[in-house]
């Protein structure tokens, strides 16, 4: 059985229709544009800078441009697309690479590590500059 559809009824269809469709691609569009501001703001190395730690778990990050002064060793975080590589100082002096995957919650400023051997961080972001990333380890 056939049901005939008033004009004006057709009308409000359609136009309910397109409005989600514009809304469901704003969103997608705010979720990529944050995504791509997340990967802009971590991508490259990040070194720590133990020097300028207050010790309270606050910790502080700087580029590779950065004139440290001489260290036995210095944990890092590279960051590349989706993926992260924690450098951490390993028992002999070296460094053991970590590799994992990253996520970044701008409502609450965090930064979600998760690592192929079950490690996981969660860091809160307290500020950052081009060259400095002061972060504070969440328990």
């Amino acid at each position: 059985m056939l049901m005939k559809i008033s004009a004006k009824t057709w009308f409000i269809f359609l136009s309910f229709t397109a409005l989600m469709a514009c809304r469901s691609t704003q969103v997608q569009g705010n979720q990529t544009e944050s995504k791509q501001k997340a990967e802009f703001q971590f991508k490259g190395v990040w070194i720590k800078s133990q020097e300028e730690n207050s010790g309270d778990g606050v910790y502080v990050y700087r580029r590779p441009n950065y004139p440290f002064p001489p260290s036995r060793g210095r944990e890092r975080y590279e960051f590349e697309g989706e993926k992260v590589t924690y450098y951490k100082i390993a028992p002999t002096d070296g460094l053991d690479q970590i590799f994992g995957k990253w996520t970044f919650s701008s409502q609450k400023d965090e930064l979600y590590l998760t690592f192929d051997n079950g490690l996981k961080m969660v860091f809160r972001i307290l500020s950052q500059t081009e060259d400095r990333m002061l972060l504070k380890l969440v328990p």
